[in-house]
């Protein structure tokens, strides 16, 4: 298990927190480990936690994410090579590059 206190992006990349899924559904029914993986269709969501020197760099003026921002991006993000780890608390961080986040929200 790597620590992801440890763990510093490099160029593009962004490390992100993920966000927990949910126990249960809407519905009251509980979720099997199996099942939570297709509950999250399409976009993922997270906390940044570390920045990449590079990213973000060619986005111009558009919004760009600090650390500490919770952001959306696209499910697949940082699948190839680097995927995910998870620390003692079993919190799961994921790295993802730059491009693939797809938004911030924002209070």
């Amino acid at each position: 298990m790597i620590d992801p206190k440890k763990i510093v992006p490099l160029d593009g990349c962004v490390l992100v927190k993920m966000d927990a899924l949910p126990e249960k559904t809407k519905g009251g029914i509980i979720m099997l480990e199996q099942a939570k993986g297709r509950e999250q269709h399409g976009q993922q969501h997270g906390v940044v936690v570390a920045i990449g020197d590079n990213a973000f760099r060619e986005w111009g003026d558009a919004v760009r994410p600090i650390e500490g921002d919770r952001v959306l991006f696209t499910r697949y993000a940082g699948q190839s090579g680097f995927a995910e780890t998870s620390d003692e608390d079993r919190d799961t961080y994921r790295m993802v590059v730059d491009e693939d986040i797809t938004g911030v929200v924002r209070a």
